[in-house]
């Protein structure tokens, strides 16, 4: 799924993480959200609203999503694991290492879908 920043501004002020008119691969969805590699190159969550999606589709590997409180939760069964992302923003090695390599395989798999 690929999105493009459609605005830097919304009611809480500017996200400098992200670049007009730049195209972002989201990685998972999350309450809602979108977690991608911002300009300062670490995952992090942005609202929807600061941008329009160029393909909606998901890759085969994520999970089917699910709603808890009408949020969307959807992404790779590596991520989806309780504690996942506290334990990659602490820096355990084992969840950084596990976040790289799912980037690099998943980035491969992407820049072969757009080269056709």
């Amino acid at each position: 799924m690929r999105v493009r920043c459609t605005k830097t501004q919304g009611d809480d002020g500017w996200l400098p993480q992200i670049t007009l008119g730049a195209e972002y691969e989201v990685l998972s969805i999350e309450c809602d959200s979108y977690r991608l590699i911002g300009d300062c190159g670490e995952p992090s969550l942005f609202e929807p609203q600061f941008f329009s999606i160029t393909d909606p589709m998901r890759p085969e590997s994520w999970i089917p999503p699910f709603i808890d409180e009408d949020e969307e939760y959807c992404g790779p069964p590596e991520f989806e694991r309780s504690g996942y992302w506290d334990e990659f923003y602490d820096g355990n090695e084992d969840a950084v290492a596990l976040f790289w390599r799912y980037i690099n395989r998943h980035i491969n798999v992407t820049e072969q879908r757009y080269k056709k």
